[in-house]
């Protein structure tokens, strides 16, 4: 098969992106997975093709997903913030009753 049509496979795709999640290098994931699969010649893909798939797997999600990644820290941001206001207010409360225990 022509490195040019190589696809990868969507449990190969899978694979590659659990390694890329976990920060395995690029080099040392199609190796192990070369290995896996009981050598390079065995693997349906060079590393060529690994390294494209991730280039377009970010390429993609810097498209579309960008504004939503940002959208939703600044979500999160705010929750954080609403729940250290609510946890501070709450301890408040506690500290003025003991005090009045005493």
């Amino acid at each position: 098969m022509l490195p040019s049509h190589c696809n990868i496979s969507a449990a190969q795709a899978y694979e590659v992106d659990l390694a890329d999640d976990s920060g395995i290098r690029l080099k040392s994931a199609h190796e192990f997975m070369g290995r896996q699969a009981g050598g390079m010649g065995n693997l349906d893909y060079t590393q060529q093709d690994h390294k494209n798939y991730l280039r377009s797997k970010r390429q993609t999600n810097l498209e579309y997903g960008e504004a939503e990644a940002e959208a939703n820290t600044g979500k999160s941001l705010l929750l954080l913030c609403s729940a250290i206001r609510c946890r501070r207010e709450n301890h408040q409360h506690i500290l003025g009753r003991c005090k009045d225990d005493y």
